[in-house]
């Protein structure tokens, strides 16, 4: 499990899709521990198609062929009416779920319903689904 990845996601509202103008949002994920199914790593979106700014953590698991992993970013990005807004905070947790098929990863992901303070400013966050993929690149 331990290595480079590359891979997509996609919302699966196609509204949240059209107003991020791209057909997917890319990334890089590089596991970097892997121990008795747990999993650790790093995580990059790629801004250019619509992806969150920073340099995030996976954290999670393998279970035979299931894949299991939350991802935390450290900068909170919204779609605000169609404009990518960006928070000095921790986006919510984001959580993805697979399965393994030789060195590709395929699933769900989502993100639960929320709230989150900026300053007075109170917003709601709407339970967010879509699907992802991501295949290895390199090894450890």
């Amino acid at each position: 499990m331990k290595g480079k990845y590359k891979g997509y996601y996609k919302y699966d509202n196609p509204k949240a899709q059209k107003q991020i103008k791209h057909e997917k949002t890319f990334f890089n994920i590089e596991i970097t521990e892997f121990d008795n199914g747990k999993i650790l790593g790093f995580v990059e979106d790629d801004i250019e198609t619509g992806g969150t700014p920073g340099k995030g953590v996976i954290k999670g698991k393998k279970n035979g062929n299931e894949f299991f992993f939350i991802k935390e970013m450290p900068t909170a990005a919204f779609l605000i009416n169609g404009e990518m807004k960006t928070y000095d905070k921790k986006h919510p947790k984001i959580y993805y779920k697979g399965i393994v098929n030789d060195n590709k990863i395929e699933g769900e992901w989502k993100i639960k319903l929320g709230f989150f303070m900026s300053g007075l400013m109170i917003l709601l966050g709407t339970k967010t689904t879509g699907t992802w993929m991501m295949e290895k690149i390199t090894t450890a």
